[in-house]
């Protein structure tokens, strides 16, 4: 199994509605999240804590209190192994359902190398989840 081992992310681009993150494959999740909402940036912190790299987070269509990446996926760059050739797929193209990617039916075929995430602008928190709701926020009276 090959691991990517390029760091690195940035803010490719912004429109009212959203915000794009290209993050490199190799990029630490935890570490990825906690970077990108610290820039202020929302809509990745129920994914927080994952363990991982951005790259493989895709395949395994990682999702944790109420989310999934497919919510905040746009795109992926990849080597594809069997034509030999880098391809760019989209949401569609990775066919992610809960837990589960196109990668997880052709094992090995394709090594990610970058991810585009889309997150939401304005950002609101997704609350909804079991035990999310009961959390304290700031401005809220504590029982």
């Amino acid at each position: 199994m090959a691991v990517m081992a390029i760091k690195g992310w940035c803010v490719e681009g912004s429109v009212a509605n959203h915000i794009k993150i290209k993050a490199q494959a190799g990029e630490d999740w935890p570490s990825l999240v906690a970077q990108i909402t610290g820039a202020g940036l929302g809509g990745l912190e129920n994914l927080a804590g994952i363990p991982g790299t951005a790259g493989a987070a895709p395949i395994q269509n990682i999702d944790t209190y109420g989310v999934e990446l497919s919510d905040v996926f746009e795109r992926l760059k990849a080597y594809d192994r069997k034509e030999n050739r880098m391809v760019m797929l989209d949401k569609a193209d990775c066919r992610l359902a809960y837990r589960h990617s196109i990668f997880k039916d052709q094992p090995g075929r394709d090594i990610v190398s970058e991810v585009t995430l889309r997150l939401p602008r304005p950002w609101h928190p997704l609350l909804s989840y079991a035990g999310l709701r009961e959390l304290p926020r700031p401005g809220r009276p504590q029982p």
